[in-house]
């Protein structure tokens, strides 16, 4: 749902629709992360062999952290990119229709990294689970 959302805000609406429809899309997001974050931890854990349950959720965390750092310094980078002309440009500076361009332009790089994941996730299976 959410990469179909992306799609179509990165795709559909132009910059020139302003901040609201960025508003939603970041609220969208914000909510699916919130109701699939549990579920995914849960399932980590779950899968894990019996004696690592503590390695895997602790492996789990620091996964998602150095995702988050490296994902922000590539949207960050792939922003000021997208804007810039020959130099680094304050936020504060930029209006709002060179955001939303930026905004645009990194959401497509994202929705066409998140098709990897996904293309992992049908081809890797997961193991069945040998009931004892």
């Amino acid at each position: 749902m959410l990469i179909v959302y992306n799609s179509i805000f990165a795709v559909l609406v132009p910059p020139e629709a302003g901040i609201v429809p960025l508003l939603f899309a970041l609220i969208l997001m914000g909510a699916v992360f919130g109701i699939a974050g549990g579920a995914a931890s849960s399932r980590i854990i779950e899968l894990a062999p019996e004696g690592e349950k503590g390695t895997s959720s602790s492996l789990m965390i620091t996964s998602m952290y150095l995702g988050s750092v490296i994902g922000t310094a590539l949207y960050a980078t792939l922003f000021t990119f997208a804007i810039s002309s020959g130099g680094v440009v304050a936020f504060a500076s930029l209006d709002s229709a060179t955001f939303l361009s930026g905004f645009h332009f990194t959401m497509s790089v994202g929705l066409i990294l998140s098709m990897f994941p996904v293309i992992l996730s049908v081809i890797v299976r997961d193991p069945k689970k040998i009931p004892v």
